[in-house]
Protein backbone atom coordinates (compact mmCIF):
# COMPACT_ATOMS: atom_id res chain seq x y z
CA UNK A 1 0.00 0.00 0.00
CA UNK A 2 2.86 2.39 0.64
CA UNK A 3 4.65 1.81 -2.79
CA UNK A 4 1.23 2.50 -4.04
CA UNK A 5 1.04 5.56 -2.46
CA UNK A 6 4.38 6.51 -2.67
CA UNK A 7 4.03 6.31 -7.10
CA UNK A 8 0.89 7.65 -7.13
CA UNK A 9 2.87 11.29 -5.36
CA UNK A 10 5.69 11.07 -7.68
CA UNK A 11 2.93 10.85 -10.70
CA UNK A 12 0.65 14.08 -9.51
CA UNK A 13 4.28 15.81 -8.26
CA UNK A 14 4.95 18.81 -10.39
CA UNK A 15 8.27 18.15 -10.88
CA UNK A 16 7.16 15.16 -12.95
CA UNK A 17 6.12 16.84 -15.35
CA UNK A 18 8.98 19.00 -15.94
CA UNK A 19 11.84 16.64 -14.93
CA UNK A 20 13.90 18.54 -17.61
CA UNK A 21 13.89 21.67 -15.47
CA UNK A 22 16.09 22.91 -12.24
CA UNK A 23 16.42 25.59 -10.24
CA UNK A 24 19.92 26.21 -9.35
CA UNK A 25 20.15 28.78 -6.59
CA UNK A 26 23.27 30.81 -7.10
CA UNK A 27 22.81 33.95 -4.94
CA UNK A 28 20.89 33.38 -1.61
CA UNK A 29 20.17 36.27 1.39
CA UNK A 30 22.60 38.88 -0.70
CA UNK A 31 22.33 42.57 0.06
CA UNK A 32 23.53 42.71 -3.48
CA UNK A 33 24.33 41.09 -6.84
CA UNK A 34 26.27 42.40 -9.74
CA UNK A 35 25.21 41.74 -12.91
CA UNK A 36 27.18 41.88 -16.00
CA UNK A 37 25.66 42.07 -20.23
CA UNK A 38 27.32 41.98 -22.79
CA UNK A 39 24.36 42.41 -25.01
CA UNK A 40 21.09 43.81 -24.31
CA UNK A 41 18.96 41.73 -22.65
CA UNK A 42 15.01 41.35 -21.46
CA UNK A 43 13.60 42.15 -18.02
CA UNK A 44 10.33 40.81 -17.25
CA UNK A 45 8.22 41.62 -14.04
CA UNK A 46 7.01 38.31 -13.09
CA UNK A 47 3.80 40.08 -11.11
CA UNK A 48 2.72 41.62 -13.66
CA UNK A 49 4.12 40.45 -16.93
CA UNK A 50 5.57 43.70 -18.64
CA UNK A 51 8.83 43.72 -19.70
CA UNK A 52 11.59 45.89 -21.08
CA UNK A 53 14.45 46.17 -22.87
CA UNK A 54 17.56 46.93 -20.40
CA UNK A 55 21.28 48.14 -22.78
CA UNK A 56 24.08 46.46 -22.18
CA UNK A 57 25.99 47.26 -19.80
CA UNK A 58 26.97 46.51 -15.66
CA UNK A 59 24.08 46.81 -13.13
CA UNK A 60 23.74 45.47 -9.20
CA UNK A 61 20.16 43.68 -7.81
CA UNK A 62 19.03 45.13 -4.69
CA UNK A 63 16.17 44.87 -3.26
CA UNK A 64 14.17 48.08 -2.02
CA UNK A 65 11.02 47.70 0.03
CA UNK A 66 9.98 44.22 -0.78
CA UNK A 67 10.89 44.49 -4.55
CA UNK A 68 13.89 43.62 -7.17
CA UNK A 69 15.67 46.33 -8.39
CA UNK A 70 18.38 46.60 -11.63
CA UNK A 71 20.50 49.41 -10.19
CA UNK A 72 18.01 51.99 -10.27
CA UNK A 73 15.29 50.05 -12.75
CA UNK A 74 12.32 49.03 -10.40
CA UNK A 75 11.57 45.29 -11.41
CA UNK A 76 9.33 43.98 -9.07
CA UNK A 77 9.18 41.31 -6.33
CA UNK A 78 10.26 38.80 -8.83
CA UNK A 79 11.86 39.58 -12.25
CA UNK A 80 13.16 37.47 -14.76
CA UNK A 81 16.20 38.00 -17.12
CA UNK A 82 15.76 36.50 -20.68
CA UNK A 83 18.70 36.60 -23.34
CA UNK A 84 17.48 39.02 -26.31
CA UNK A 85 17.95 38.37 -30.49
CA UNK A 86 20.54 35.52 -29.81
CA UNK A 87 22.39 37.46 -27.66
CA UNK A 88 23.96 35.93 -24.12
CA UNK A 89 22.10 35.99 -20.55
CA UNK A 90 23.62 38.13 -18.58
CA UNK A 91 27.05 36.83 -16.03
CA UNK A 92 26.65 36.64 -12.36
CA UNK A 93 30.16 36.91 -10.62
CA UNK A 94 31.88 36.57 -14.18
CA UNK A 95 30.47 33.34 -14.96
CA UNK A 96 28.14 32.87 -18.00
CA UNK A 97 25.07 31.04 -17.21
CA UNK A 98 22.34 29.12 -19.55
CA UNK A 99 18.67 29.28 -19.53
CA UNK A 100 16.89 31.72 -17.24
CA UNK A 101 17.89 34.01 -14.36
CA UNK A 102 14.86 34.34 -11.63
CA UNK A 103 15.72 36.93 -8.87
CA UNK A 104 13.25 37.73 -6.02
CA UNK A 105 13.60 39.36 -2.92
CA UNK A 106 13.10 37.47 0.52
CA UNK A 107 13.34 38.58 4.38
CA UNK A 108 14.72 42.18 2.57
CA UNK A 109 17.69 39.88 0.58
CA UNK A 110 18.14 39.31 -2.78
CA UNK A 111 18.15 35.76 -3.92
CA UNK A 112 19.08 34.89 -7.89
CA UNK A 113 18.24 31.24 -9.22
CA UNK A 114 19.58 29.99 -12.64
CA UNK A 115 16.10 27.85 -14.23
CA UNK A 116 18.09 25.43 -16.33
CA UNK A 117 18.12 21.75 -18.22
CA UNK A 118 18.66 19.53 -15.81
CA UNK A 119 21.16 17.57 -18.45
CA UNK A 120 22.66 21.03 -19.05
CA UNK A 121 23.37 21.01 -15.48
CA UNK A 122 25.04 17.41 -15.46
CA UNK A 123 26.84 18.58 -18.09
CA UNK A 124 28.05 21.22 -16.77
CA UNK A 125 28.62 19.87 -12.98
CA UNK A 126 30.08 16.44 -13.89
CA UNK A 127 33.70 17.19 -15.47
CA UNK A 128 34.34 18.05 -11.86
CA UNK A 129 34.14 15.17 -10.50
CA UNK A 130 35.38 12.72 -13.77
CA UNK A 131 37.64 12.93 -16.83
CA UNK A 132 37.36 12.62 -20.52
CA UNK A 133 40.06 9.92 -20.46
CA UNK A 134 38.80 7.94 -18.70
CA UNK A 135 36.36 4.49 -19.83
CA UNK A 136 33.00 5.47 -21.25
CA UNK A 137 31.41 3.22 -19.22
CA UNK A 138 32.50 5.03 -16.34
CA UNK A 139 31.41 8.29 -17.17
CA UNK A 140 28.45 6.91 -17.90
CA UNK A 141 27.73 5.87 -14.69
CA UNK A 142 28.38 9.03 -12.82
CA UNK A 143 26.25 10.61 -15.44
CA UNK A 144 22.91 9.12 -14.38
CA UNK A 145 24.37 9.04 -10.52
CA UNK A 146 24.41 12.69 -10.93
CA UNK A 147 21.33 12.98 -12.64
CA UNK A 148 19.99 10.87 -9.85
CA UNK A 149 21.05 12.85 -7.20
CA UNK A 150 19.62 16.15 -8.85
CA UNK A 151 16.63 14.57 -9.26
CA UNK A 152 16.75 13.35 -5.41
CA UNK A 153 17.31 17.08 -4.35
CA UNK A 154 14.48 18.92 -6.40
CA UNK A 155 12.27 16.44 -5.08
CA UNK A 156 13.36 16.96 -1.53
CA UNK A 157 13.37 21.14 -2.20
CA UNK A 158 10.30 20.89 -3.87
CA UNK A 159 8.51 23.40 -1.07
CA UNK A 160 11.51 25.64 -1.15
CA UNK A 161 12.35 28.24 -3.47
CA UNK A 162 14.83 26.35 -5.10
CA UNK A 163 16.16 22.53 -6.05
CA UNK A 164 19.67 22.30 -5.37
CA UNK A 165 22.84 25.15 -4.98
CA UNK A 166 25.10 25.66 -7.55
CA UNK A 167 27.58 25.43 -4.39
CA UNK A 168 26.24 21.49 -3.65
CA UNK A 169 29.15 19.63 -2.99
CA UNK A 170 27.90 16.52 -4.61
CA UNK A 171 27.27 18.38 -7.84
CA UNK A 172 29.36 21.78 -8.28
CA UNK A 173 27.14 24.05 -10.44
CA UNK A 174 29.58 27.21 -12.43
CA UNK A 175 27.30 27.29 -15.62
CA UNK A 176 28.75 27.88 -19.32
CA UNK A 177 32.37 27.30 -19.76
CA UNK A 178 32.28 24.23 -17.74
CA UNK A 179 31.41 21.42 -20.41
CA UNK A 180 34.06 18.57 -21.92
CA UNK A 181 32.99 17.48 -25.59
CA UNK A 182 33.66 13.41 -24.08
CA UNK A 183 31.67 13.73 -21.10
CA UNK A 184 28.71 15.44 -23.18
CA UNK A 185 28.41 12.80 -25.41
CA UNK A 186 28.30 10.29 -22.49
CA UNK A 187 25.74 12.54 -20.56
CA UNK A 188 23.53 12.47 -23.85
CA UNK A 189 23.83 8.61 -24.74
CA UNK A 190 22.46 8.07 -20.84
CA UNK A 191 19.85 11.29 -21.65
CA UNK A 192 17.05 11.13 -19.01
CA UNK A 193 18.50 8.12 -17.53
CA UNK A 194 18.37 7.85 -13.33
CA UNK A 195 18.13 5.85 -10.27
CA UNK A 196 14.49 4.73 -8.28
CA UNK A 197 14.81 3.36 -5.28
CA UNK A 198 12.22 0.86 -4.12
CA UNK A 199 9.78 3.25 -2.91
CA UNK A 200 9.84 4.53 -7.10
CA UNK A 201 11.57 7.70 -6.10
CA UNK A 202 14.81 9.02 -7.36
CA UNK A 203 17.80 7.58 -5.40
CA UNK A 204 19.75 10.05 -3.77
CA UNK A 205 22.93 8.85 -5.69
CA UNK A 206 26.00 9.97 -3.81
CA UNK A 207 29.52 9.39 -4.97
CA UNK A 208 32.86 9.40 -3.03
CA UNK A 209 36.31 9.50 -4.89
CA UNK A 210 38.04 6.27 -3.64
CA UNK A 211 36.94 4.96 -0.54
CA UNK A 212 39.98 2.68 0.21
CA UNK A 213 38.71 -1.31 -0.57
CA UNK A 214 35.33 -1.03 0.81
CA UNK A 215 32.70 1.51 0.73
CA UNK A 216 30.65 2.88 3.65
CA UNK A 217 27.08 2.31 4.25
CA UNK A 218 25.23 5.64 4.96
CA UNK A 219 23.58 4.21 8.24
CA UNK A 220 27.54 5.29 9.78
CA UNK A 221 27.62 8.18 8.53
CA UNK A 222 24.01 9.85 8.71
CA UNK A 223 22.61 7.65 11.25
CA UNK A 224 19.65 6.84 8.61
CA UNK A 225 20.07 3.66 6.67
CA UNK A 226 19.32 3.73 3.11
CA UNK A 227 18.82 0.47 1.18
CA UNK A 228 20.89 1.27 -2.06
CA UNK A 229 23.89 3.40 0.24
CA UNK A 230 25.34 -0.25 1.56
CA UNK A 231 29.05 -1.20 2.47
CA UNK A 232 30.24 -3.27 -0.91
CA UNK A 233 33.58 -4.13 -2.31
CA UNK A 234 35.42 -1.33 -4.11
CA UNK A 235 37.97 -1.77 -6.90
CA UNK A 236 39.88 2.06 -6.40
CA UNK A 237 43.06 0.55 -6.17
CA UNK A 238 44.55 2.58 -9.04
CA UNK A 239 43.33 5.59 -7.08
CA UNK A 240 46.16 8.11 -6.08
CA UNK A 241 44.78 8.21 -2.98
CA UNK A 242 44.26 4.36 -2.18
CA UNK A 243 47.01 4.75 0.25
CA UNK A 244 48.21 8.23 1.94
CA UNK A 245 50.15 9.88 4.75
CA UNK A 246 49.74 12.66 6.43
CA UNK A 247 52.30 13.78 9.40
CA UNK A 248 51.49 16.44 11.99
CA UNK A 249 53.22 17.72 14.76
CA UNK A 250 51.63 16.98 18.34
CA UNK A 251 51.79 21.02 18.86
CA UNK A 252 50.42 21.72 15.49
CA UNK A 253 47.35 19.18 16.48
CA UNK A 254 46.78 20.81 19.99
CA UNK A 255 46.70 24.37 18.49
CA UNK A 256 44.05 23.27 15.91
CA UNK A 257 42.02 21.32 18.15
CA UNK A 258 42.51 24.70 20.53
CA UNK A 259 41.09 27.23 17.40
CA UNK A 260 37.91 25.07 17.69
CA UNK A 261 37.42 26.66 20.74
CA UNK A 262 35.84 23.43 22.11
CA UNK A 263 38.79 21.43 23.49
CA UNK A 264 41.53 22.75 25.44
CA UNK A 265 43.90 19.55 26.60
CA UNK A 266 47.32 21.34 27.17
CA UNK A 267 50.32 19.49 25.96
CA UNK A 268 49.04 16.58 24.28
CA UNK A 269 50.53 13.15 25.99
CA UNK A 270 48.69 10.00 23.77
CA UNK A 271 46.34 9.33 21.58
CA UNK A 272 44.01 6.14 21.95
CA UNK A 273 42.49 4.35 18.54
CA UNK A 274 41.69 0.93 17.91
CA UNK A 275 43.65 -0.74 14.87
CA UNK A 276 41.87 -0.63 11.43
CA UNK A 277 42.05 -4.13 11.21
CA UNK A 278 40.08 -4.79 14.30
CA UNK A 279 38.01 -1.98 14.70
CA UNK A 280 36.46 -0.64 17.82
CA UNK A 281 33.42 1.51 19.30
CA UNK A 282 35.65 3.85 17.88
CA UNK A 283 35.29 2.91 14.34
CA UNK A 284 32.62 1.63 12.01
CA UNK A 285 32.70 -1.83 10.62
CA UNK A 286 34.11 -0.74 7.69
CA UNK A 287 37.29 0.53 9.67
CA UNK A 288 36.34 4.14 9.46
CA UNK A 289 37.15 6.30 12.50
CA UNK A 290 34.11 8.33 14.37
CA UNK A 291 35.91 9.31 17.58
CA UNK A 292 39.79 9.41 18.93
CA UNK A 293 40.38 9.62 22.80
CA UNK A 294 43.11 12.52 22.87
CA UNK A 295 44.84 13.03 26.39
CA UNK A 296 46.81 16.33 27.43
CA UNK A 297 48.73 17.82 30.33
CA UNK A 298 45.06 19.45 31.28
CA UNK A 299 42.37 16.88 30.46
CA UNK A 300 41.19 14.29 28.04
CA UNK A 301 38.37 14.58 25.48
CA UNK A 302 36.63 11.98 22.90
CA UNK A 303 37.37 13.76 19.61
CA UNK A 304 34.53 13.24 16.83
CA UNK A 305 36.36 12.79 13.25
CA UNK A 306 34.49 15.66 11.80
CA UNK A 307 36.76 17.98 13.99
CA UNK A 308 40.03 16.02 13.04
CA UNK A 309 39.16 15.78 9.29
CA UNK A 310 38.21 19.54 9.29
CA UNK A 311 40.93 20.96 11.37
CA UNK A 312 43.91 18.98 9.98
CA UNK A 313 42.15 18.39 6.32
CA UNK A 314 42.61 14.42 5.90
CA UNK A 315 41.43 12.73 3.22
CA UNK A 316 39.48 10.30 4.42
CA UNK A 317 38.30 9.10 8.03
CA UNK A 318 39.88 5.68 6.92
CA UNK A 319 43.29 5.73 8.69
CA UNK A 320 45.78 4.20 11.53
CA UNK A 321 47.72 6.16 13.94
CA UNK A 322 51.61 6.44 14.82
CA UNK A 323 53.73 8.29 16.69
CA UNK A 324 57.08 8.79 17.39
CA UNK A 325 60.26 10.36 15.30
CA UNK A 326 59.20 9.21 11.28
CA UNK A 327 62.02 7.22 9.65
CA UNK A 328 63.75 8.69 6.99
CA UNK A 329 62.24 7.03 3.64
CA UNK A 330 65.71 8.39 1.47
CA UNK A 331 69.06 8.18 2.22
CA UNK A 332 71.29 11.23 1.51
CA UNK A 333 74.33 9.52 0.27
CA UNK A 334 77.85 10.69 -0.83
CA UNK A 335 79.18 10.30 -4.25
CA UNK A 336 83.09 10.19 -5.01
CA UNK A 337 85.22 10.47 -7.98
CA UNK A 338 87.87 8.07 -8.74
CA UNK A 339 90.23 9.78 -6.53
CA UNK A 340 88.16 9.21 -3.28
CA UNK A 341 86.75 13.52 -3.25
CA UNK A 342 83.43 13.76 -2.92
CA UNK A 343 81.79 15.58 -6.02
CA UNK A 344 78.01 15.48 -5.07
CA UNK A 345 75.48 13.71 -3.19
CA UNK A 346 72.32 11.68 -4.26
CA UNK A 347 69.04 10.66 -2.34
CA UNK A 348 68.72 6.84 -2.35
CA UNK A 349 65.31 5.43 -1.76
CA UNK A 350 64.41 3.02 1.56
CA UNK A 351 62.16 0.31 1.19
CA UNK A 352 61.56 -0.67 4.61
CA UNK A 353 58.50 -3.24 3.16
CA UNK A 354 57.17 -4.93 6.04
CA UNK A 355 60.24 -4.36 8.14
CA UNK A 356 59.85 -0.91 9.28
CA UNK A 357 60.28 -0.63 12.56
CA UNK A 358 56.76 -0.21 14.96
CA UNK A 359 56.58 3.44 16.26
CA UNK A 360 55.99 3.16 20.78
CA UNK A 361 52.69 2.32 22.11
CA UNK A 362 51.10 1.96 25.59
CA UNK A 363 50.44 -0.94 27.05
CA UNK A 364 47.14 -0.23 26.46
CA UNK A 365 45.97 -1.62 23.33
CA UNK A 366 46.11 1.20 20.36
CA UNK A 367 47.30 3.76 22.65
CA UNK A 368 50.01 5.95 21.20
CA UNK A 369 52.56 7.97 23.41
CA UNK A 370 53.69 10.86 23.01
CA UNK A 371 56.91 11.89 24.35
CA UNK A 372 57.27 15.26 23.65
CA UNK A 373 60.38 15.29 22.01
CA UNK A 374 60.69 18.20 19.45
CA UNK A 375 61.55 15.77 16.40
CA UNK A 376 58.14 13.91 17.32
CA UNK A 377 55.39 13.32 14.96
CA UNK A 378 51.61 12.04 14.84
CA UNK A 379 51.61 10.13 11.17
CA UNK A 380 48.09 9.24 10.24
CA UNK A 381 48.26 6.33 7.68
CA UNK A 382 45.07 6.21 6.00
CA UNK A 383 43.10 4.55 2.63
CA UNK A 384 41.13 6.03 0.18
CA UNK A 385 39.34 10.41 -0.11
CA UNK A 386 35.99 11.34 0.68
CA UNK A 387 33.55 10.15 2.85
CA UNK A 388 33.22 6.72 1.24
CA UNK A 389 29.60 6.08 0.82
CA UNK A 390 28.19 5.46 -2.63
CA UNK A 391 29.99 4.73 -6.64
CA UNK A 392 33.40 5.01 -5.97
CA UNK A 393 34.46 7.42 -8.89
CA UNK A 394 37.99 5.26 -8.84
CA UNK A 395 36.22 2.00 -8.03
CA UNK A 396 33.81 2.83 -11.35
CA UNK A 397 36.80 3.53 -13.50
CA UNK A 398 38.02 -0.06 -11.96
CA UNK A 399 35.35 -1.89 -12.78
CA UNK A 400 34.64 -0.21 -16.07
CA UNK A 401 38.71 -1.50 -17.48
CA UNK A 402 37.32 -5.03 -16.15
CA UNK A 403 34.48 -4.34 -19.25
CA UNK A 404 31.56 -3.77 -16.78
CA UNK A 405 29.00 -1.62 -18.42
CA UNK A 406 27.47 1.26 -17.05
CA UNK A 407 24.44 -0.38 -15.34
CA UNK A 408 26.75 -2.89 -13.64
CA UNK A 409 28.84 -0.43 -12.51
CA UNK A 410 25.11 1.52 -10.95
CA UNK A 411 23.87 -1.87 -9.40
CA UNK A 412 27.23 -2.74 -7.87
CA UNK A 413 27.15 0.51 -6.28
CA UNK A 414 23.89 1.36 -5.21
CA UNK A 415 22.29 -1.90 -4.09
CA UNK A 416 17.99 -1.95 -4.49
CA UNK A 417 17.51 0.64 -7.01
CA UNK A 418 16.25 0.49 -10.73
CA UNK A 419 17.78 2.10 -13.43
CA UNK A 420 14.88 3.75 -14.90
CA UNK A 421 15.46 4.51 -18.98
Amino acid sequence: MKKILLSLLICLLPWRAAAENIRVSLARDQQSVPLEAYADFEMVNLDDGSSRIVEAGTYYLNERSGEIYLSDLRGGSRIQINRKDGGSVPSLGHKRYNGKLVAFAKRGRVQVNNEVDLEFLVTSALPGKSSPIWPDEAIKAQAVAARSYAKYMKLLNREKDFDIEATDQELSFNGLGEEKSIITKMVQATRGQYLQDRDGMPAMAITTSSSGGRTESAVNVFGVSYSYLQSVEDYDSDSPDFNWTYDASPDMVQNFLEQTGEVYLGKLTSITLSPINEPGKDRTPSGRVQSMQIRGSEGVARVPISMLMTQLELKSSLFDVETGIPLPDKLDAPIYNYYGVEVGRKDIDINWGNNRPKTWQGIRKGTHTLTGNKEERITFRGRGKGHGMGLSIWGARGMANKNFKYDAILAHYYKNTKLIK
